[in-house]
């Protein structure tokens, strides 16, 4: 494993990779594919119907299915065990049952609209759910979008994170709170989930989320000045219109203690800490860095801030990356963490690293005893976030996917262009930065493993030692 000792200080090139100007689309195909997969899992769970929740904050699975997110609206996709399926849909969200990647029935359920909407054609909500094919005596799975797990491992089947209002109608309805569980783990649990492997489209389209929003932290970094203030440092964010999956997020000096606020007027000044994170469906990338030339821009120590607290923060993510691949064991990686990085003394207390989706963070197998094996297909976030009571402290967020050769050569063959930025970023990675991935691992970010502490002295990084 590295450790401090093994990392310099040095001037890079970045790479250059050509920025993707078309979004790659995933086929009609592969959604009913999810549909077919979806049914056969709940004949084996003894399910009559999922019942699939979303609003605009948690919509990942709703789309997995439809390709389609309501906006300002809740929702409702409601999938039955012989594959029909419905879509429950407020006033401005009802051209969803006509343009759903799935074959999908469009109810009418205007009490999912915005306040004081038209209730021109309102029906109770039980009519509308009745609507959806939901009747007496059946076995509902319900698909929220959290997870809660005992300490034991279990996921709880008796809890649900759906609106109390909508969870109460439905066992109005089916006639038992008893005929309800919670199904969310049937889409998003990190060792069993549909969601957690995607196909080779779904990851081209992912990539190209992934991409812009690591375009976007490095045109902010690169832009960033004395003087500036956070919301035009923000302006410098470059992401075609492209869906957000967490708030732009540009806070320095006393903001960031804060919490997760948006870009301000505060003016930055050198020696702050500042901190540039944008994401995007697909990935997010962050940085934790501070506002210098050097350690001697900082108000506290800056030598002991370089040597004692980034240096071993970057050589654990670098043991990350190298560590992770097909057949380890999450649990080890957590392991390997807490032992290079232990928390009690660099204060991190989430999870290091999480699945990524359309969600920014869709689940973690990232804990202490999980037994989730890697594999093809899954899409991770490196996420270890430090704190120190006296100093600031870096972060350094990029995604990454795991891809086996099967995957890889349908990725080349299918998207050219997603692959040779996959190989180049490999190529820089290895080359110039000193980290050795394993072949399965592609990396998603333009600005992968690279870490500048002083954003003010360009073209520079954390790398190991030749």
């Amino acid at each position: 494993m590295y450790s401090k000792l093994d990392l310099t200080y040095k001037k890079i090139v970045p790479p250059q990779i050509v920025r993707p100007e078309v979004k790659p689309v995933v086929p009609k195909e592969i959604f009913e594919k999810r549909l077919e997969n979806v049914v056969s899992k709940m004949n084996e769970a003894g399910m009559d119907a999922l019942a699939i929740y979303a609003d605009r904050e948690h919509y990942g699975s709703f789309k997995y299915f439809t390709n389609c997110d309501p906006r300002f609206e809740e929702a409702l996709l409601v999938i039955h065990k012989d594959g029909r399926a419905y879509v429950a849909l407020g006033n401005e969200c009802a051209a969803i049952a006509d343009v759903s990647a799935i074959d999908v029935t469009g109810v009418s359920c205007q009490m999912f609209s915005l306040p004081n909407q038209p209730m021109d054609m309102f029906v109770s909500l039980e009519k509308s759910l009745r609507d959806c094919g939901i009747v007496e005596g059946m076995r509902i799975g319900l698909v929220d979008w959290k997870l809660l797990r005992t300490p034991d491992g279990e996921y709880l089947k008796d809890k649900t994170f759906m609106p109390h209002y909508l969870v109460e109608e439905i066992a109005n309805i089916v006639g038992s709170r008893d005929l309800l569980s919670s199904a969310t783990g049937m889409l998003i649990a990190p060792d069993k989930g549909m969601r957690i492997k995607a196909e080779a489209a779904a990851i081209a389209e992912y990539e190209f989320g992934a991409t812009l929003a690591s375009e976007s932290v490095i045109e902010m970094l690169k832009a960033v000045e004395p003087g500036m203030s956070e919301m035009q440092m923000a302006k410098k964010a470059v992401f075609d219109g492209q869906v957000l999956n967490v708030h732009t997020y540009s806070p320095s000096g006393e903001n960031l203690k804060r919490g997760l606020i948006s870009p301000t007027n505060r003016v930055m000044q050198k020696g702050d800490p500042m901190i540039a994170s944008f994401g995007l469906e697909g990935g997010l990338t962050c940085r934790s860095v501070i506002l210098a030339e050097g350690p001697q821009d900082m108000s506290v120590d800056g030598e002991y801030y370089m040597e004692e607290i980034v240096k071993p923060y970057i050589a654990a993510v670098y043991n990350w990356y190298e560590m992770i691949g097909i057949g380890v064991c999450c649990g080890d990686m957590f392991d390997m963490i807490s032992e290079c990085l232990p928390a009690d003394k660099y204060g991190w207390k989430l999870n290091p690293g999480h699945m990524t989706a359309y969600e920014e963070w869709s689940c973690s197998p990232f804990f202490k005893g999980s037994k989730t094996v890697i594999e093809s297909g899954m899409m991770f976030q490196m996420d270890i976030i430090p704190s120190d009571p006296n100093y600031p402290t870096p972060n350094d967020e990029d995604g990454l996917v795991i891809a086996d050769e099967d995957l890889r050569r349908e990725i080349e063959e299918n998207y050219p262009d997603v692959y040779d930025r996959f190989m180049a970023r490999r190529k820089f990675v290895e080359e110039q930065i000193g980290i050795k991935l394993k072949p399965e691992v592609l990396p998603m970010s333009n600005c992968f493993a690279i870490f500048n502490p002083f954003v003010l002295n360009r073209d520079m990084s954390i790398a190991v030692k030749e």
